[in-house]
């Protein structure tokens, strides 16, 4: 084995950035996930996959200035991209070049239940999951998936440590159980494909928002909500539970503490974890 030496002396510490957002909004399937992006300061790069496309019409309009790319169509001829094209394509944008020529300042992705689904129609992900006889390997597949999100959760992350740049990602959540008089959800589930890809993802977000309608004092609205619980369980081949998944939303850095309801603007979480 080859020993590995760190020169001590000679350190590139961490950058520690807090004012640069890092959210996963969460939300039902039309439930204003969308629509929140506009509330953006920012010129936005808005990828989505094509069962999203209503989202980016949303998106529009406000503070935000998008730039829509569909992950599925090559930008430059229209053409249909197979899943192992877009995944090339995501990567391709997500570089230095390409954000200071349209100057990017945030980049979102809708929607990590989305990403998921052309992750795992890709053959780099088949590949991945292979057994040393050819066959697929199930059992596999959420760790390989994590592996192919985490690579571009990642490439975003590295160019945030030396820009300003924020980054926000959507996600599908199922109502398990909300209030029946103000709407406010109790539980939701987050709509991801195993126990193990929602709760790696969610955890590694420093702002993990909860996004739903609430009625209060006669007056109704979208917010941020904080008090729910982001429920999954984890089954063993018996059905027996394994783990389960019990994690509140969060604005970690927050200056204050937060209130059950916040309202629904993203440079409103900014002004809260600023120094």
């Amino acid at each position: 084995m080859t020993e590995f030496a760190v020169n001590l002396e000679n350190i590139n510490f961490d950058s520690i950035k807090t004012n640069n957002l890092e959210a996963i909004v969460l939300a039902p399937s039309g439930g204003g996930k969308s629509y929140l992006v506009r509330s953006l300061d920012k010129t936005v790069l808005y990828l989505y996959g094509s069962d999203e496309a209503h989202g980016k019409i949303s998106a529009s309009g406000g503070k935000a200035e998008i730039k829509a790319l569909n992950w599925s169509v090559a930008p430059d001829t229209g053409k249909e991209l197979n899943a192992d094209e877009s995944l090339q394509l995501i990567d391709g944008l997500l570089s230095e070049a390409f954000l200071d020529h349209y100057g990017i300042g945030a980049v979102v992705i809708d929607s990590m239940t989305s990403l998921e689904k052309t992750i795992k129609a890709s053959a780099k992900f088949r590949s991945m999951c292979l057994t040393k006889d050819g066959g697929h390997n199930q059992f596999a597949e959420g760790e390989k998936c994590q592996i192919l999100i985490d690579g571009i959760l990642s490439k975003v992350r590295n160019l945030a440590s030396t820009r300003e740049l924020d980054l926000v990602v959507t996600c599908i959540v199922d109502v398990r159980d909300r209030d029946e008089k103000t709407g406010a959800y109790k539980a939701v589930k987050p709509r991801l494909s195993s126990y193990g890809v929602a709760e790696t993802t969610l955890q590694q977000f420093s702002q993990v928002l909860l996004l739903g309608k609430v009625n209060l004092k006669g007056r109704s609205g979208h917010c941020f909500q904080f008090d729910p619980v982001l429920e999954r369980v984890s089954k063993d081949e018996n059905g027996e539970v394994k783990k389960y998944l019990n994690f509140e939303p969060r604005v970690i850095g927050s200056s204050r503490d937060l209130n059950p309801y916040e309202p629904a603007d993203l440079e409103k979480i900014r002004d809260l974890i600023k120094e």
